[in-house]
């Protein structure tokens, strides 16, 4: 076992650990308590069919597997809330036990080569969405991509679906023909639920299966940053509930924000950018047909925008809205 009590499990530059049986544990607080970071991922072999135990904090746990590997545990989580498990794998992944969970915020389970979980008895994985101010949810993504079959049972609330490149998405493909030179993804998308030659079995008892493109922002705002926000705008009263008065006067442009980054991206350099998804086009078409004064909110109609208008509408609203929000977070 390897345990880092008081900091994260990392390796040093082209660092490795081959293990039959292998546990790693981080129990610090914070970001102290990582296993691997997403730029730097623990680069593991396990030998012979052994197992695999990872417990790290919500600093998240980060692994990359050259080999398959039987798993007896993946956590990210602790008493502030969840981290991301990313584990890249050349080999089959499979609990070593029906009771055997991946718990986090957003999960990615990738291989190579061979099955993730089984379709006769789905994985039982335990993603943490949180619901946003808009309804929607914030992280909680599940991604899977293999060669072969896969199997995962959410064991509480949504399954969120992780969103496929939009070239596999419309050529009804699960892999780049264009990427199969690659020796890291074989031409496997790393988003989305995906099995190029298998069966994918997805279960969700206590929710719904859903695609996590239409149900959240996770792409553009964390967990924290949305917090930071809403401190920022003063909308937390004493008690963590919101405040009356400011939430009356916002709540309009409150609920445009969170239209604009359910439905597109954001960023500081580039601004906002609608997404190239017809559900977007047909959600943002009637506030830039009320805004530009059009007879029909039907996006490419006669009388309606264009797909151009309604890019250029949403972006003038996003560059408001950051305004006003900017200028209340000043008073």
């Amino acid at each position: 076992a390897c345990t880092g009590q008081g900091g994260p499990i990392i390796t040093k530059l082209q660092g490795a650990i081959s293990s039959q049986n292998l546990q790693l544990i981080a129990s610090a607080t914070g970001s102290d308590g990582g296993i691997g970071t997403a730029s730097a991922p623990i680069q593991i072999t396990i030998d012979n069919g052994g197992t695999l135990l990872a417990q790290g904090n919500s600093a998240g746990v980060y692994l990359n597997l050259a080999t398959g590997a039987n798993i007896s545990g993946l956590s990210a989580q602790d008493a502030s809330g969840y981290g991301d498990v990313v584990v890249t794998a050349q080999g089959s992944l499979q609990p070593t036990s029906p009771s055997v969970q991946v718990i986090g915020d957003n999960i990615t389970l990738y291989t190579t080569i061979g099955d993730i979980g089984s379709t006769s008895s789905p994985w039982q994985i335990d993603a943490q969405p949180q619901t946003a101010s808009s309804g929607g949810y914030i992280g909680g993504v599940v991604n899977a991509s293999a060669p072969g079959n896969i199997g995962l049972d959410q064991v509480e609330g949504v399954l969120l679906v992780g969103q496929l490149s939009p070239g596999l998405a419309s050529s009804g493909r699960c892999y780049d023909a264009a990427d199969l030179s690659n020796a890291a993804t074989q031409g496997l998308p790393q988003t989305g639920i995906c099995s190029s030659g298998g069966n994918v079995v997805l279960e969700a008892p206590g929710g719904s299966v859903l695609d996590a493109s239409g149900q959240t922002a996770a792409s553009t705002l964390t967990a924290s940053q949305v917090a930071a926000i809403q401190s920022r705008l003063h909308l937390l009263d004493s008690t963590g509930g919101i405040e009356n008065g400011f939430a009356t006067e916002v709540q309009a442009s409150y609920q445009q924000y969170w239209l604009l980054l359910d439905n597109g991206s954001a960023s500081p350099s580039a601004g906002y950018t609608l997404s190239s998804s017809s559900a977007a086009l047909d959600a943002l078409a009637p506030l830039a047909a009320a805004g530009l004064g059009l007879s029909s909110d039907v996006p490419n109609s006669p009388s309606g925008p264009s797909t151009a208008q309604v890019q250029a509408y949403a972006s003038q609203l996003y560059g408001s809205l950051i305004d006003f929000f900017n200028n209340q977070a000043d008073v």
